[in-house]
């Protein structure tokens, strides 16, 4: 079987589980499956930067996440604004990037702040737009938008893609994929809104910035493989790999997010 058939089939299995997590579950349930997917992508950072003990190094960026959501939201969606300036910062670092250079590399505390930023503040972003008016729909709309790009700028990018976005990073990246990618995000943003009812000036918006935001996760987790000189962060998932490599475009989308519609 080929890898986009095994990527295809795994698709098809996991989006009615997830819809049905986001939007049937209650919220002590949904945070607990919040929780386990940030449990599976904290171990799987650790064993990319080389952090040891590796539980241990998980275990703080879930129990950072699970105070959040025991404490209830917090004022003023502090860790979706904490998200989007750590992703601004990441966004420098990958332009910066220019191959997995030993003396380049940071130290083990930064990999291990890294890996707390890029997963904690999605979480609690997540959790702040499924607790809000129409949340569970929003937060499902979120998730569809970052699929959506996803797919857009594979399938743009097979297609029509000629000019490289990150040649260090990401070779296969290009700029018509990234096009198609936010232009997919975008419609389905569109398409959400109509269906909930809501004016496109509060959603859409949201689409276009989260969708183009999921590129710079995809990107940065892209840099962490090449530093440790491995194609995926795990192969819990056939055809897409780990779990980093499936909600990559989520940790950086959600904080993005949540602001936005807070706004």
């Amino acid at each position: 079987m080929s890898e986009t058939a095994r990527r295809w089939i795994t698709a098809i299995g996991l989006v009615p589980i997830v819809a049905a997590i986001v939007l049937f579950l209650p919220p002590a349930a949904f945070h607990a499956a919040l929780l386990l997917a940030v449990a599976a992508g904290a171990w799987e950072w650790s064993r990319l930067a080389g952090l040891s003990p590796v539980p241990v190094h998980a275990a703080v960026a879930v129990a950072s996440l699970a105070v959040v959501l025991v404490s209830g939201a917090v004022p003023g969606g502090a860790f979706a604004w904490v998200g989007v300036a750590w992703w601004l910062a990441a966004l420098a670092a990958i332009v910066r990037f220019r191959g997995p250079v030993a003396s380049r590399a940071p130290g083990r505390p930064a990999l291990a702040l890294a890996g707390w930023l890029v997963l904690v503040p999605a979480g609690a972003a997540l959790a702040e737009v499924h607790a809000g008016p129409d949340g569970p729909a929003l937060a499902m709309t979120l998730l569809a938008v970052v699929w959506a790009a996803d797919s857009g700028a594979w399938f743009t990018g097979r297609r029509f893609g000629r000019t490289r976005l990150a040649p260090h990073v990401s070779p296969g990246k290009t700029w018509e994929g990234v096009a198609g990618g936010v232009a997919a995000g975008t419609a389905t943003g569109a398409a959400a809104a109509w269906w909930l009812g809501l004016a496109w000036s509060d959603l859409v918006p949201a689409a276009v910035l989260a969708s183009g935001a999921s590129v710079v996760g995809d990107l940065y987790e892209s840099v962490a493989k090449r530093r440790a000189g491995v194609k995926d962060s795990g192969r819990l998932l056939p055809g897409h790999g780990g779990v980093l490599d499936r909600i990559d475009g989520l940790t950086a989308a959600a904080p993005v997010y949540a602001v936005v519609m807070a706004s």
